[in-house]
């Protein structure tokens, strides 16, 4: 399934849960001692320490505007107050703004060169830039500045994540969990690359712990959601994903998550109205938009739906799940004029095109356009070429699916129903 950000790569290309919620999470240092001054004998400098400590209490909140006031603050008495900056460039890297997040780390490293929160902090905006390389030499850096640092483990496997390296990433993540294991962001992004691995039940054991770590975090709700929605757990993820959006009821992600489990789930009326709520917090919500418009087909609504699939390749024109869903609803539409339209199966040959034709669900919605208008040798070899790139990705389940049309085709019957 396709996911909002994903590290390795696509599987089934079909519209699903947002993860955000996929997202690994950056850890953040909870230490906000370990200056290399002595404070005993300067008034300034121990009041600089109190306003760095209470910049750090700040940030597990979070409230980002009050911790940098108070690490600015902190720099105004001791300018070279290493965690002081460390911590703005926390601040910069959470509000995006890298620019500043960059020049924060940049500082404390011309303060101390080995300090391993500032190094393993920068790691992160060089992966926000796509400087893989260069944050894990940061992050190895980090570990040898002080191998016990958490952050520094935890960063690597993200890095390694990126890179592709799910086995070293793993390695990285438990030697992470090992210095720090009450940190509920670290059995994320375990769970993340046990998912990478296809151990979907370990991985909601994982979120599982997280959650009870840190039951109030939506994050965590919403990714713990997310993956159980993928399990086919279509209840537990509802669970979660309510209570992520009863705790910020503005997730966007959360919502739009929700919307699509709902949806899945039969429950049209309260998904339709999730949706709506998740789109007007977030338009650019491509999961949630996608979502609505496969919502939309399922009412018949094709000129809607199809609208929606639009606002997503205005923005983005190689976005494969929009791309899918086009094809699909040309391809399944009961009136003629929509079957026989020419967009369907064009839509379905670029999203092939994008994916160099190895990816099983672009394949299959090829076939069904070719299957919708007559072409039957066609769907039946496209089709039969899906099967066998759903295998060889170990989508047995889909596979299945893929067979079921296929059988159709070689009888000379057209798919009337898109995969939900």
């Amino acid at each position: 399934m396709s996911l909002r950000r994903v590290f390795v790569g696509v599987g089934c290309v079909a519209v699903a849960l947002a993860a955000l919620a996929a997202v690994l999470l950056y850890l953040r240092d909870k230490d906000p001692d370990g200056m290399d001054v002595d404070y005993a004998n300067d008034k300034g400098l121990v009041d600089a320490l109190s306003l760095v400590r209470a910049a750090g209490e700040q940030m597990q909140i979070p409230d980002h505007a009050k911790a940098e006031k108070l690490c600015r603050e902190a720099l105004s008495l001791d300018p070279g107050s290493v965690k002081a900056w460390c911590i703005l460039g926390e601040v910069g890297l959470a509000r995006g703004q890298l620019d500043a997040a960059l020049d924060a780390y940049q500082n404390a490293l011309k303060i101390k060169p080995d300090s391993a929160q500032a190094l393993a902090g920068l790691a992160p905006v060089m992966m926000e830039v796509g400087r893989i390389e260069e944050a894990e030499s940061l992050c190895r850096r980090a570990i040898e500045a002080d191998e016990k640092y958490a952050p520094g483990w935890s960063h690597l496997g993200i890095a390694l994540m990126r890179k592709g390296n799910v086995n070293g990433a793993r390695d990285a993540t438990e030697k992470a969990i090992g210095y720090a294991p009450e940190d509920a962001a670290l059995w994320v992004n375990l769970a993340f690359v046990l998912r990478a691995q296809g151990d979907l039940v370990a991985a909601v054991e994982k979120l599982k712990e997280a959650v009870r770590l840190k039951p109030a975090d939506a994050r965590i709700r919403n990714s713990c959601g997310t993956v159980l929605y993928e399990t086919g757990d279509l209840d537990g993820a509802i669970v979660q994903l309510r209570e992520a959006v009863r705790l910020d009821p503005g997730h966007a992600m959360a919502l739009g998550n929700l919307g699509l489990a709902l949806f899945d789930r039969k429950q049209t009326a309260e998904a339709e109205s999730v949706l709506r709520d998740a789109l007007d917090k977030d338009p650019a919500n491509v999961s949630a938009r996608c979502g609505y418009g496969r919502l939309l087909r399922s009412k018949r609504n094709y000129e809607e739906a199809l609208k929606q699939f639009d606002a997503v390749l205005e923005r983005d024109p190689a976005n494969i799940d929009a791309l899918v869903e086009t094809a699909w609803t040309y391809a399944t539409s009961d009136e003629p004029a929509y079957r026989n339209d020419p967009r369907g199966r064009a839509a379905a040959e670029r999203a092939c095109q994008f994916v160099e034709f190895r990816n099983p669900a672009c394949l299959d919605a090829l076939a069904a356009c070719q299957a919708a208008t007559g072409n039957f040798s066609e769907a039946v070899r496209t089709a039969e070429e899906a099967v066998r790139l759903a295998h060889a990705a170990g989508q047995d389940s889909h596979a299945t699916q893929i067979e079921q049309r296929l059988a159709g085709y070689r009888a000379g019957q057209p798919c009337r129903s898109p995969p939900r």
